[in-house]
């Protein structure tokens, strides 16, 4: 899923970033940001320094990729990712939070992003998937924690994308 993020944080041009996205209040470059600054965060509750927690409106792809390549080398460090704390009333790990809603967020926010930038997204049918499962999972949670907008109504013959997007509370307009 970083892969993909990366792909459609490399295809942004320059001028786009400022581009409103569909998160309410929010540009291109300060969805980016809570991007990079989720993920270090998460990694900081293990009392690990991560020096990728912020974004460089200069370069917001080298921020990215600085740290997307921060994560992943943290997580591949056990302690890192087998580090439990308590989120939403359940126990899990870091590594689990970034194989669920880090990796759901690189999903919704890649699209959130692409759209911002008026770059044609397709969301590949397995990443809908995973994340109509992680949300069913999570409940009704999903939308009262603001993690995702209230729930969209589309027409019954809408495609599958623009339906999976109106369950998260984007419009695909």
């Amino acid at each position: 899923m970083a892969e993909r993020f990366t792909t459609t944080v490399e295809a942004v041009p320059t001028g786009a970033w400022n581009n409103a996205s569909p998160c309410e209040g929010w540009t291109a470059a300060d969805v980016l940001a809570h991007v990079i600054e989720s993920e270090a965060g998460l990694l900081k509750k293990t009392g690990r320094v991560v020096s990728a927690g912020s974004m460089d409106p200069a370069d917001p792809l080298g921020s990215w990729v600085h740290a997307r390549d921060a994560a992943q080398a943290a997580l591949e460090v056990p302690s890192c990712s087998g580090f439990e704390y308590e989120a939403f009333g359940v126990r899990t790990t870091v590594g689990a939070t970034f194989g669920s809603f880090i990796s759901v967020d690189l999903v919704v926010h890649r699209w959130d992003i692409a759209h911002a930038a008026g770059i044609e997204e397709t969301i590949a049918v397995e990443d809908m998937a995973f994340v109509r499962a992680f949300t069913e999972n999570m409940g009704d949670i999903a939308q009262t924690s603001g993690a995702f907008g209230p729930r969209l109504s589309v027409p019954e013959d809408a495609d599958e994308q623009t339906k999976f997007l109106a369950l998260l509370g984007r419009s695909a307009c």
